[in-house]
């Protein structure tokens, strides 16, 4: 099975599609970036986890709409987007 990864670097929003595999303890595990990253399931708002480097773990992002692996704090492109768009005025164009 694969899910998509998206995360933003430098103001620009990337998406790449990786194999996930399951663990013994029947969690779902991800490689990206030669980081691994473990979550429990692909249900919206399961957070993401990865070592740190120091035999702990730490939140790395969380689980999205349509089973999406989004890296990072914050809001999702599709989030920002759409808010963006309920924040905008829009005015009726008035005919002569």
């Amino acid at each position: 099975m694969k899910v998509v990864i998206e995360w933003q670097e430098f103001d620009v929003w990337k998406q790449t599609k990786v194999e996930v595999a399951h663990t013994r303890n029947n969690n779902l595990k991800a490689e990206h970036a030669g980081t691994v990253l473990i979550f429990q399931n692909l249900k919206e708002g399961t957070h993401v986890l990865s070592p740190d480097g120091h035999g702990k773990w730490k939140q790395a992002g969380r689980i999205t709409r349509y089973g999406t692996v989004f890296l990072g704090d914050g809001k999702t492109h599709a989030e920002q987007t759409a808010a963006n768009f309920e924040n905008q005025r829009w005015e009726r164009p008035i005919f002569g």
